[in-house]
């Protein structure tokens, strides 16, 4: 039984919808993973040809986080002027970034009749730069009260380099055989600073 799961990861992810919706994967289409490979362990990623290590290595630590519920290794990946901004604005709405992970984040791909899941594959590349648009992204979490135009005045003047990576997610859901696409073609916004590879998410 598949999962269709057209989900965003962030909270304020949905808002961020860019002219790079409709990439073509850099991986094989139809993912084969298995229960031997869930109990194997690890998050299986495919990378295109010239994506960074860097990324490659924090969106792993990003969605292992995830299928782990580790707040700690999810901080990590996380660009600490985000994590200040969102932290605050969940905060006066009465929540706060670890409750919203736990709560939100880790049980997004929750389906009724399964006790569980596991992420078991990962493909991602760049967005084509015709299509990547990241002034999108800065708009949507403006516009959703998550950060003010200095905010994004200064994550410009920090970053290095910035980028928009297309990603497919596979999970293998408890008592199923295949793993299966919960997420197509989602976008998630990464970046480069002095300090190393973060995104915000």
């Amino acid at each position: 039984m598949k999962k269709i799961g057209v989900i965003l990861l962030a909270a304020v992810t949905a808002l961020c919808c860019t002219a790079c919706s409709s990439g073509k994967s850099g991986s094989a289409g139809e993912s084969s993973v298995s229960n031997a490979a869930k109990k194997s362990g690890g998050l299986e990623v495919k990378a295109a040809d010239g994506v960074d290590q860097d990324y490659i290595d924090l969106l792993k630590t990003y969605f292992e986080a995830i299928d782990h519920d580790n707040f700690a290794d999810y901080q990590k990946t996380v660009y600490p002027p985000y994590q200040e901004s969102y932290g605050k604005y969940l905060e006066s709405d009465g929540s706060s970034l670890e409750q919203s992970f736990h709560e939100d984040l880790c049980t997004r791909f929750d389906e009724d009749g399964y006790d569980g899941w596991t992420l078991t594959e990962l493909q991602i590349e760049y967005c084509p730069p015709e299509k990547e648009d990241l002034d999108d992204f800065f708009k949507a979490y403006s516009g959703a009260g998550i950060f003010d135009d200095a905010f994004v005045e200064n994550c410009k003047k920090d970053a290095v380099e910035m980028h928009d990576i297309l990603f497919t997610l596979y999970a293998l859901y408890d008592g199923d055989e295949e793993a299966v696409p919960i997420v197509t073609n989602g976008e998630i916004f990464v970046l480069k600073n002095a300090d190393g590879a973060y995104l915000f998410g």
